[in-house]
């Protein structure tokens, strides 16, 4: 029997190592500095055509410290491998036909 010492660590998201790393909910608002940084603008670039997944409150959230801010770049390094970039690519365009084929999933993220 293999120990626990020699685990793979289990996958929560791309976002957040674990869910505690997850602060803030679906509904939170733009700090206040966001608009005198033009953070606003960018994030509205970003997540222009993507409203279906409220994604604007992932964006507001500080991450809760250095070790989730690490895994996010790393995960950012990651998807720069076209290889891994085309596979999730990939696999997020079929959850979206997935969505549009299943009653009350424009909702769910």
């Amino acid at each position: 029997m293999p120990s626990d010492t020699h685990r793979t660590p289990r996958f929560y998201s791309i976002l957040f190592e674990t869910p505690a790393d997850r602060i803030g909910d679906d509904g939170l608002e733009a700090p206040e500095f966001f608009a005198d940084l033009n953070c606003d603008q960018i994030v509205d670039a970003i997540t222009a055509g993507r409203e279906e997944y409220n994604l604007k409150p992932l964006f507001h959230a500080c991450l809760p410290h250095l070790d989730a801010v690490q895994y996010r770049h790393e995960v950012m390094q990651d998807l720069e491998l076209p290889p891994l970039y085309e596979c999730v690519s990939l696999f997020a365009g079929k959850m979206r036909g997935v969505r549009a084929r299943r009653p009350g999933a424009k909702n769910a993220l």
